[in-house]
Parts: structure tokens; sequence; C-alpha cells
């Protein structure tokens, strides 16, 4: 319902200026449409039909419903997308309350599993371990301590989030770019727009890599930030 609710061509134009594309991957197309009259149907199937003066829903239980989505200052872009979700959820009667963190306080409140809702961003969809589980580590914490922990501590998870670990394991197993590689991640794509453990907003966002002109051997493609790990390759000249 809240995926349907996500105006993505505002968030790619205002946010982005146009430098981003729909989550085609990780969301798939039918999930990422914008249809305010299928969010608030969906909604209100989930029982959520009444609302409070300010127009917004209140929960099952009969109280008012609020969600509290903390963001650190990781990147430029979650503030400014984080106030534009607020208001788009009013359209459907989402209460966003919206709150911004130091960043150490974020990671501590998120390994202590304290965060209700958060807007992060993520590496590319075609091979990080946390993407194809849906980042397990953010929207279930208890379930990747069990994981972790082989099973140890935390909380068993049910099968479908088990499905995904298994999707990862046989994944890293395999030869990066093989075509056993390619279809488990592709799968693993298919699981995440099945379930839609996270909502990505947009994908394949662009951004400048800045670097003196007397720096020599900056890769022209490939994921930019990658080259801060890559130092013994670059070498300064005239």
């Amino acid at each position: 319902a809240l995926s349907h609710a996500v105006n993505r061509d505002e968030i790619i134009e205002s946010i982005y200026y146009g430098f981003a594309g729909y989550p085609v991957n990780t969301v798939g197309e039918a999930n990422s449409t914008y249809d305010v009259d299928m969010a608030n149907s969906l909604l209100d199937e989930l029982g959520m039909t009444e609302r409070d003066s300010d127009g917004f829903r209140m929960g099952p239980d009969g109280n008012p419903f609020s969600m509290l989505v903390e963001h650190g200052a990781h990147a430029p872009d979650l503030e400014p997308v984080a106030e534009l979700l607020a208001e788009q959820m009013k359209d459907v009667g989402i209460n966003f309350q919206i709150k911004r963190i130091d960043s150490q306080l974020w990671g501590q409140r998120s390994t202590a599993n304290e965060l209700q809702a958060t807007v992060f961003w993520g590496h590319d969809q075609n091979g990080d371990n946390d993407r194809l589980m849906g980042n397990l580590g953010l929207f279930g914490r208890e379930w990747n301590t069990w994981f972790s922990t082989g099973g140890s501590e935390g909380v068993e998870p049910p099968d479908w989030v088990k499905e995904a670990l298994d999707l990862n394991k046989a994944r890293w197993e395999s030869v990066a770019g093989s075509d056993e590689y390619n279809t488990l991640a592709e799968q693993g794509h298919q699981w995440q727009q099945e379930y839609l453990p996270q909502i990505t907003l947009v994908e394949d966002v662009k951004y400048p890599m800045i670097a003196s002109k007397k720096l020599h051997n900056i890769p022209q493609a490939g994921y930019a930030i990658a080259c801060n790990f890559a130092g013994e390759q670059l070498w300064y000249g005239e």
C-alpha cells in the first residue's frame, strides 16, 4: 500500500534532478506505480478506515496510527527525501513523523533494534548481499542475529525469510558473473518484489565523483565510491 502512495516521479525530479530511475529490480514495475486510490483501498482492507480530525488514519486497535521515521546524516538526500515522503503519505492518511538524529546514534539504535522506521541508502542492486535479502539487518534485526550466530541467539525467521538466506548462500558459493550466479541474483530480485521487506524508492541514482585532474587512472564507469578502496591503482602526474 505505501509503495503505491510514493510519487517516485516527484522524488526523481525534485530531489535527484532526473538522475535516478524506478526501482524495477528491487520493487518491480507493478509495485512501484503511483496509485493513491489503490493505496487507500489496500489500507482500508487492513481495517484502517477510521480517521482523526486531521485526516490521519487510526490503527485497527482504534488508536492514532503514526510512524517515527528516524534517519542519520549518511547522505545529503536522506532528509529531503524523508520530508517529501511524509508529505506524500498524508494523501493516504499515514502520519510520518520525521526525525534526524546523529549518525552514530542512528547506528546504535539500529543495532539495538530500536528504529521503528528509517530512510537509508543502499549499494547497487546487482550483487550486494544485503540488497538481495532486503537488507535483513535493518528490517529484521533479530532474524539477522539468528542467522549470524547459527541460531544460538535472536529469533528464528519464518520460511519466506530463510528462502532469501538460502539464495544468498548459494550465490556466495557460485562464481561471480556466471550463469548460475546471475540466475540466483534474479531469483533474489523476484523474492524481494514478492515480499517487499523494504520499499525501495529509486534505483540507479547518479552522483559525481570529484577528483583532481592530476589524479590518473580514475574509473569512468562502475560504482564510484569503490574507487576509494583502490588507492594503489591511482597515481599523480601533470
